[in-house]
């Protein structure tokens, strides 16, 4: 091999290198931030209390039931939907 040739192939070589020195820098990942702790009112973080059965077999029992089913579920709803809002975006 001549010296010019040489030559060419370490700068190539270099060259080579760089690139790959370059791209492999390019490609990492940014340093991830630690989560940060949302500040939950209690009430919120509450879990939702079991749903009990009607006590009685009847259709006033059932009914009433039927409301408290339904009001038991707009309050969770309701919960959940601040849960969402006050979570940090």
């Amino acid at each position: 091999m001549s010296a010019l040739t040489k030559s060419c192939v370490m700068r190539n070589l270099c060259l080579l290198v760089a690139c790959l020195m370059l791209t492999a820098c390019a490609t990492s990942t940014p340093q991830s931030k630690p989560p940060t702790k949302s500040s939950l009112d209690s009430a919120l973080a509450a879990r939702c209390p079991e749903v009990a059965r009607p006590a009685a077999s009847d259709f006033d029992a059932w009914q009433e039931w039927a409301l408290g089913l339904l009001h038991y579920n707009a309050t969770c709803a309701a919960r959940h939907g601040k849960t969402m809002q006050a979570w940090p975006k």
